[in-house]
C-alpha cells in the first residue's frame, strides 16, 4: 500500500515538472504601445488626428485577446495582423476582440484609429520686432516676412484638454523639443529656461519638460542672423509629446499630499505656540505697563520724600546749631555763678555780724531793764541828772527799731543764702542742662547726617527707578513692536495656512484625477486567454505627439551668401561652448513637476525658520 502511495506522489511530481518545463519552454506575453499623433494648425485647431496602437503577442497556443483604449470614440479604425472580431465601447474604453489568434510563438497585430479631440491644445503667438504678426498659410507651412537681423520671439501656448473628473482636469507630463540652427538663428533668451541644451552636430537642441495643469506659455527668442541664397530660412515647429502614464504623477502627488498635511500639522503646532507666546507677551506688556504706572506715582513720591528729609536734615542741622549755642550760652551762665561761695561766705558774715548785733540790742536791752531798777533803787536821785548817763540810756530808746532792721536784715541774707542754695542747685542743674544740650546738639548733628543720607539714598531710588521706568519704557516698545510683527507673522501664518489649506484640497482633488487617470490608464492593459487561463498584457507606453506645420521666415529684397564664422553658435548665452548630457525628457518633466509641487513646502518650512527666529529674539526680551 505505501508502494502505491509512492508512485502517486512521484506521478504528481513529475507532472509538476512537465507543466513548469512546458511554462519555461513557452512563455506567454502580451505588450502594447500606444502612440496617438496630432496635427494642428498655428492657431490650435486639430487638422487630423490618430491612434496607432501595437500588440506584441508570444505564446504558442491559440488564444482569444480584448483590448481597450480609452479617448478614442470614432469606431473608424483600421486594423493588421489580424482581423478583429468585433468593435464595441466598454464604459469609458473603445474595445477591440480578436479569436482564435495562431501567434506560432510571436504575433504582432494592431490597429489605427481615428481621433477627433487633442488632450492639449497649442497654437502659437509670432512676434517680429516686437509686433504681433499673423503668418499666411502656404501649404504644410506657413511664412512670415523678416529681415536680417528681425528679432523673433515664438510663444508656445499650451492648454490642458485631457477628460475632466469631477470638474478637474488631471496634470499632464508634456515634453518640448526645439532644435534650432545657430547658423541661421542666434538665440537670445528662452522663457522659461530650457531643462536641457545641447548640440546635435551643428544645431542646437533645446528642451524643456512641463507639468500642464490649465495653461501654460514657452517662449523662445532669437535673432535672424542670416538667411539662405533663397533670402529665406526655415523655422522648425517644436516636438510635444505628452506621457499619459501618470504613475510618477501620482507618487509625487501623494508624497506631496503628504509634505502638505505635514506642512499643515506644523503650522498648526507653530500657530498655537505663537498664539500662546502672544498671550503670555500680552499679559508681560501688560505687567510692564502696571509697573511702570506704579513707578510712575512712586517715584515723585520718592523726590518728595528726599526733599522732606533733605529739609528736616537742615531743620536738624539748626536745630543742633542752637543746642550747641544754648549749651555755650549756659555755660557762660554758669561761668558767672562761680561767685556765689564767695557771695555766700559774705553772707554768712553778715548773718553772723547781725547775729552778733542782736546780742548787743540783748545785752542793751539788758541794760536797760537794769536802768529801770536802778532808778526805782535810787529813787533820791530820781530827777537828778546823772552825768552822761542819762544821754546814754536815753539813745536806748530805739533799740527795738534797730533789732527790727536787724532782723530784717538777717531775714533778707537768709532769703539771699537761701536764694544763692537755689542758685547753686540751679548751677548744677544748669551744667546737667549744659551737658544734656551738647549731647542733644551732637545728636541732633547725627540725625542731621543721617537724614541728609537718607535723603540722598531716597533721591538715588528716585533717579535708579526713573532709570529702571526708562528701560522698562524701551523694553516695552520693543516688546510692542516685537508683538506687531509676531502679529503680522501670525496674519501670514494664518494665511498660509488657509493657502495650504487650500492647495491640499486642490492637491487631494488633482490626486484623485490623477488616480482616476490612473485607474484609465490600466483598463487599458489588454487581456487575452489561452487554455481557458486570463493573462493581463502590459502597456509599455501610452505617448502622445503633437506637431505644428514649421515657419519659413522670408525676405525677398535681400538674400545673404553670409557664412557664419565656425564655431559661432549664438549670441547671449555662448552656446557654441555648451555641450549638455542627454537628459531623457519624461525625468525632466517629472523632475520640474516635483519641483513646481515642493515649492509651497519649501515656502512653509522658510516661513517656520521666520517664525522660530522671531520667537527667539522675543525671547531674548524675556
Amino acid at each position: 500500500m505505501s508502494g502505491w502511495r509512492l508512485l502517486g506522489a512521484l506521478a504528481i511530481v513529475l507532472l509538476v515538472l512537465e507543466a513548469l518545463a512546458s511554462a519555461s519552454a513557452n512563455p506567454v506575453t502580451l505588450e502594447k504601445v500606444v502612440v496617438r499623433s496630432y496635427s494642428l494648425d498655428l492657431s490650435g485647431k486639430v487638422l487630423g488626428g490618430k491612434a496607432y496602437v501595437r500588440l506584441t503577442v508570444e505564446a504558442d497556443k491559440p488564444l482569444s485577446l480584448v483590448d481597450r483604449t480609452f479617448m478614442v470614440d470614432s469606431f473608424d479604425l483600421e486594423a493588421y495582423g489580424a482581423k478583429p472580431e468585433g468593435v464595441y465601447h466598454d464604459e469609458e474604453y473603445l474595445a477591440i476582440r480578436w479569436a482564435d489568434l495562431r501567434p506560432n510563438s510571436r504575433l504582432s497585430l494592431g490597429y489605427v484609429a481615428k481621433l477627433d479631440s487633442c488632450p492639449i491644445a497649442a497654437r502659437v503667438k509670432l512676434l517680429v520686432d516686437g509686433r504681433e504678426v499673423a503668418p499666411r498659410s502656404e501649404g504644410d507651412y506657413y511664412v512670415v516676412k523678416v529681415a536680417r537681423g528681425s528679432i523673433v520671439r515664438y510663444g508656445l501656448v499650451l492648454s490642458n484638454r485631457m477628460p475632466a473628473f469631477n470638474d478637474t482636469r488631471p496634470p499632464v507630463v508634456v515634453a518640448i523639443t526645439w532644435v534650432l540652427s545657430p547658423k541661421y538663428l542666434a538665440l537670445i533668451s528662452a522663457d522659461p529656461g530650457p531643462s536641457s541644451v545641447m548640440m546635435l552636430g551643428e544645431d542646437l537642441a533645446l528642451t524643456w519638460g512641463v507639468v500642464l495643469e490649465d495653461e501654460a506659455e514657452v517662449s523662445v527668442t532669437f535673432r535672424v542672423r542670416a538667411l539662405n541664397s533663397w533670402g529665406e530660412v526655415l523655422l522648425p515647429s517644436p516636438k510635444i509629446s505628452i506621457y499619459l502614464n501618470p504613475a510618477a504623477q501620482l507618487k509625487t502627488a501623494r508624497q506631496v499630499e503628504e509634505e502638505l498635511e505635514k506642512s499643515l500639522e506644523g503650522l498648526k503646532v507653530v500657530e498655537k505656540a505663537a498664539n500662546l507666546t502672544v498671550l503670555a507677551l500680552e499679559e508681560m506688556a501688560n505687567a510692564l505697563e502696571d509697573l511702570n504706572a506704579s513707578l510712575a506715582e512712586y517715584i515723585p513720591m520718592l523726590e518728595i520724600a528726599s526733599r522732606k528729609a533733605k529739609e528736616a536734615a537742615e531743620a536738624l542741622r539748626k536745630s543742633s546749631k542752637l543746642a550747641f549755642n544754648a549749651k555755650e550760652e549756659i555755660e557762660g551762665a554758669l561761668s558767672a555763678m562761680d561767685d556765689l561761695e564767695e557771695y555766700d561766705a559774705k553772707l554768712a558774715r553778715y548773718e553772723a555780724a547781725v547775729n552778733e548785733a542782736l546780742k548787743a540790742l540783748d545785752k542793751l536791752e539788758e541794760v536797760r531793764n537794769k536802768r529801770e531798777g536802778f532808778e526805782e533803787e535810787l529813787p533820791g536821785l530820781n530827777g537828778t541828772a546823772v552825768p552822761n548817763l542819762d544821754q546814754y540810756l536815753n539813745g536806748l530808746d530805739p533799740l527795738e527799731k534797730i533789732r527790727a532792721l536787724l532782723l530784717r536784715i538777717k531775714s533778707d541774707i537768709a532769703e539771699a543764702r537761701e536764694a544763692l542754695a537755689m542758685a547753686k542747685n540751679a548751677k548744677k542743674q544748669a551744667s546737667k542742662a549744659a551737658k544734656a544740650l551738647e549731647e542733644l546738639g551732637k545728636g541732633l548733628s547725627e540725625a542731621a547726617d543721617r537724614m541728609e543720607e537718607l535723603a540722598a539714598a531716597l533721591n538715588g531710588s528716585a533717579g535708579y527707578l526713573r532709570r529702571i521706568s526708562y528701560n522698562i519704557s524701551a523694553h516695552l516698545g520693543e516688546l510692542r513692536s516685537r508683538m506687531a510683527q509676531l502679529g503680522e507673522g501670525l496674519e501670514e501664518l494664518k494665511k498660509l495656512k488657509v493657502e495650504l489649506t487650500n492647495r491640499l484640497e486642490e492637491a487631494k482633488v488633482e490626486r484623485a484625477a490623477l488616480e482616476e487617470l490612473q485607474r484609465l490608464y490600466r483598463g487599458e492593459e489588454p487581456r487575452m486567454v489561452v487554455d481557458g487561463r486570463e493573462y493581463r498584457g502590459k502597456v509599455l507606453s501610452d505617448l502622445v505627439e503633437v506637431r505644428l506645420p514649421p515657419i519659413k521666415l522670408y525676405s525677398r529684397r535681400e538674400v545673404s551668401w553670409e557664412e557664419p564664422a565656425r564655431g559661432v553658435a549664438s549670441e547671449g548665452w555662448g552656446l557654441e561652448y555648451l555641450v549638455a548630457a542627454v537628459v531623457a525628457a519624461p525625468l525632466i518633466a517629472l523632475a520640474g513637476h516635483a519641483a513646481r509641487r515642493r515649492y509651497k513646502c519649501d515656502e512653509v518650512l522658510e516661513t517656520l525658520d521666520e517664525l522660530s527666529e522671531e520667537l527667539e529674539e522675543i525671547a531674548k526680551l524675556n
